[in-house]
């Protein structure tokens, strides 16, 4: 389920995973679930992992969340997952599908930033809508954004976060997955600005 870069940047990324998740539902899930949830998670972490390594995506803005779906799709079909797209759900129309139960929403983050995890809370109301009408209880947000410094530019396996859906009490996970796009390639890196200090007039 986890590229190995992962487990040696980060040996505890599974443990933290699951233990994240399984404090929002601590129930667990039935196995075909659990089975979909397990591919799905396989295949947008690949994903993440090639975004990561290839600067032609890495240094490249995206047009839009269109663009951005595609290259997830077709990245996921080549693992030979069902994919379904654009499916009426609740009212609107959802993005991805794998299989039955495992939804994806893409988002792009049009203003720059070093705090992926923190912006747009909506984002994750909106999957939780989607996923009402259903039995499942958890959801993927795909954010593609582009970083503002230096500390913007995460490593995949510090680039996922799993929470409860903020505002609501039914218990639903949010697994929020954060991809750098449109950024600088890695020669035109440069520290912060140093602020100017002011000097202190002599008395």
């Amino acid at each position: 389920m986890t590229p190995e870069p992962w487990i040696t940047v980060r040996p505890e990324f599974v443990r933290d995973f699951v233990d994240s998740f399984n404090s929002i539902l601590p129930d667990g899930l039935p196995a075909q679930t659990l089975s979909e949830l397990r591919q799905g998670l396989r295949g947008v972490f690949n994903f993440m992992q090639t975004m990561s390594e290839d600067t032609t995506f890495s240094a490249r803005p995206l047009d839009n969340e269109a663009e951005l779906q595609r290259l997830l799709v077709r990245a996921l079909r080549m693992l030979r997952l069902d994919i379904t797209e654009g499916g009426e759900r609740a009212g609107g129309e959802t993005d991805v599908t794998v299989g039955h139960r495992f939804l994806i929403e893409n988002k792009l983050v049009a203003a720059a930033t070093d705090a992926p995890f923190d912006i747009a809370p909506k984002y994750a109301l909106q999957g939780r809508r989607y996923i009402i009408p259903t039995a499942e209880r958890f959801f993927v947000t795909l954010v593609a954004y582009k970083p503002a410094t230096e500390r913007g530019y995460l490593r995949p396996a510090n680039s996922v976060l799993v929470r409860q859906v903020p505002g609501v009490d039914d218990p639903c996970a949010e697994i929020r997955c954060v991809i750098a796009v449109g950024g600088s390639t890695p020669s035109l890196a440069k520290p912060p600005e140093k602020s100017r200090q002011k000097r202190v007039p002599k008395a």
